[in-house]
């Protein structure tokens, strides 16, 4: 009997593997008994950039993967990739109200890019900001999605390429 890394190497060998996929294996079987290990993998892909102002320290990566990871989780078998983009507005010698941005460009399978931004005192309240407003943008458009499909094509609804 193969052990659950190996089996999850078998399954998906030849497909690209998220950084984060060793975080998704346990020895507890009972984790894996009744779900397929596919459902476990997070297929959506989180890439974070940082601008020349802000230093961009693993602490910061790991908290915006998780936020993204658990807020945007209802969707990840739509999302394919989630780009985050954090700046200092004013650089780090000025400091004023609302001077961080994220900003959050999501990619949905077959609707086009969306995208959202925040500003905020500091990077976590940004982050946080954003990736809540991408949530219910998400909602929204693949709700009306639905719809259209109900009624008619979302083309007219102007949310395909």
């Amino acid at each position: 009997m193969r052990s659950i890394a190996e089996h999850f190497i078998h399954q998906f060998k030849g497909i690209q593997l998220p950084e984060n996929w060793r975080r998704y294996m346990t020895t507890d079987s009972r984790h894996v008994v009744g779900r397929s290990i596919r459902e476990r993998v997070s297929v959506m892909q989180i890439l974070v950039t940082t601008d020349n102002h802000t230093e961009g320290h693993a602490r910061l990566h790991d908290y915006v993967q998780t936020k993204v990871e658990t807020t945007l989780a209802r969707f990840q078998q739509r999302v394919t990739r989630a780009e985050v983009h954090l700046s200092d507005q004013n650089s780090s010698a000025k400091k004023s109200d609302d001077h961080q941005k994220c900003v959050v460009e999501v990619r949905v399978n077959g609707l086009k890019p969306m995208s959202v931004s925040h500003n905020a005192s500091n990077l976590e309240l940004a982050v946080t900001g954003a990736v809540e407003k991408m949530e219910r943008a998400l909602a929204h458009t693949l709700d009306r999605l639905a719809e259209t499909h109900k009624s008619g094509s979302p083309k007219a609804a102007g949310l395909v390429m």
